[in-house]
């Protein structure tokens, strides 16, 4: 670039305005504003060779191929480019029928250990969406559960106890401030 004397912010401008297109003027038609925007016919936009024909007009009074001045390869990236956590984030997105998300992310879990694992620095998998926000409003109902599973079963030992004691069985200490009574079944 620099022997041709051609600037990467002129590329770069011209490759937008041939690709993406850039306004050119406004039209007004009564009260309407209509932009014209100027950019490379659809058939050329999609073909790489065309792409890489482009002629960069070069200060020196010539034009050259971009294909002399960068690299131009036709390569996926996602459509948008979003960031959480101060890092790019790629989503990938499934609807999951016929099944429950937490058994469907479990077994995903499962399969995808191997390639979480080889992940480079940096990147990671996570888990989100119609499961995360289960996840969440589940977290305080395990405890809950574990408190009132356990509530109930030191409940009903009690009043089993406490009718043992009522029948005249014989009775202990089972731990600080709890009688049980022993039976004998005959």
């Amino acid at each position: 670039m620099a022997r041709h004397k051609v600037n990467a912010a002129d590329i770069n401008l011209l490759v937008e305005t041939a690709l993406g297109g850039k306004v050119a003027t406004t039209v007004f038609e009564g009260q309407k504003r209509f932009n014209v925007l100027v950019r490379f016919p659809s058939q050329y936009r999609n073909d790489i060779e065309a792409i890489k024909r482009l002629m960069v007009p070069s200060p020196a009074g010539y034009s050259i191929p971009l294909s002399q001045l960068a690299a131009v390869n036709e390569v996926e990236v996602p459509a948008q480019i979003s960031r959480e956590d101060s890092m790019r984030r790629i989503v990938v997105e499934c609807n999951v029928r016929g099944r429950d998300i937490g058994s469907f992310v479990a077994e995903a879990k499962t399969k995808l250990g191997s390639t979480e694992k080889a992940l480079p620095v940096g990147y990671r998998f996570a888990w989100g969406g119609q499961f995360e926000n289960q996840q969440r409003a589940m977290a305080p109902y395990g405890d809950l559960l574990t408190r009132v599973v356990r509530n109930m079963f030191l409940w009903l030992g009690y009043e089993e106890f406490r009718f043992r004691i009522r029948r005249g069985g014989r009775e202990g200490v089972a731990g600080p401030g709890v009688r049980v009574s022993v039976e004998t079944i005959t």
